[in-house]
């Protein structure tokens, strides 16, 4: 349908009129993990979290619930980046509770990432460091590797461990 043709504009008007016609439509927590996917194509993270929050609230055992919770762990760190940096403090629990649930899930990689930047953006660079360090020893395929690689070079250097950054930086 239109959300696979990135018709996002139009998928999120869709579903948002499923759910406001059929509130207690069996199908409505695919609705709402749908519709924040949308709001989050169309960067309206303040929408998509409260959906993604929802949904979630509401439907703990929902089968996509770990893509909702790095959605909603995304919209959060999104809406952090955007001037809203009260935010990244759930952004990194939000992370932190899709990994401690699903530690090997098809989500792990941006999960670790994600936390690690919600981390570092707070100051908290030595678990910064942490989030990091999982992220290259677990990820070395995932696109996000050599950012990943990078900020954990950042981090370190900026923790004093230098020559451990250094180290990384020759490889």
């Amino acid at each position: 349908g239109l959300h696979n043709s990135q018709a996002f504009d139009l998928a999120a008007d869709e579903w948002a009129k499923f759910l406001k016609d059929y509130p207690e439509d069996k199908r409505v927590s695919e609705a709402r993990h749908y519709l924040g996917i949308c709001l989050m194509q169309k960067q309206d993270y303040a929408g998509a979290a409260t959906v993604l929050g929802q949904l979630l609230a509401a439907d703990a055992k929902f089968e996509k619930a770990p893509s909702s919770q790095l959605y909603l762990g995304l919209a959060q760190f999104n809406l952090a980046r955007t001037g809203k940096a009260d935010r990244y403090p759930a952004a990194e629990k939000t992370l932190a509770e899709l990994l401690a649930k699903h530690p090997a899930g098809t989500h792990a990689a941006q999960a670790w990432y994600y936390r690690g930047e919600a981390e570092y953006a707070q100051g908290k660079k030595a678990e910064a460091v942490k989030s990091y360090r999982q992220f290259v020893a677990d990820h070395a395929d995932d696109a996000l590797f050599p950012d990943a690689l990078y900020a954990l070079g950042v981090a370190l250097d900026e923790t004093g461990k230098r020559k451990e950054a250094a180290a990384l930086y020759d490889d």
